[in-house]
């Protein structure tokens, strides 16, 4: 189910300089709270690493508090099993990381 985590590498030119930019499509997050009685309303309160935003859970309502979803456009669109979560929450710091190393604009070469 990582595969529902998708990054778009694509370059940017900014005064000639070129950089990486990567763009999350989808994110897990953890149910803390659900509410709405009708399928179709159902909400949820989701938790990404200590952000909480709200969340469409129409399109799982199998979802339950302490479950995993992915949440793409405020929807989420899965479940996944914390082992899965955790393993993308690893490559979000590893990418939170190496964007730290990149302070310096790179070199142009002329």
């Amino acid at each position: 189910m990582t595969a529902a985590f998708v990054l778009d590498k694509s370059l940017l030119l900014d005064g000639g300089r070129c950089s990486l930019a990567l763009m999350c499509l989808a994110i897990p997050g953890k149910v803390t709270n659900i509410y709405g009685e009708e399928q179709l309303s159902r909400m949820g309160r989701i938790d990404f690493g200590g952000v909480l935003k709200e969340a469409c859970l129409a399109y799982v309502p199998e979802a339950q508090i302490g479950d995993y979803v992915i949440v793409h456009a405020g929807f989420a669109i899965s479940r996944l099993d914390e082992q899965e979560a955790k393993k993308v929450f690893e490559y979000l710091k590893e990418i939170s990381e190496l964007g730290a190393d990149d302070s310096q604009p790179p070199e142009r070469s002329q």
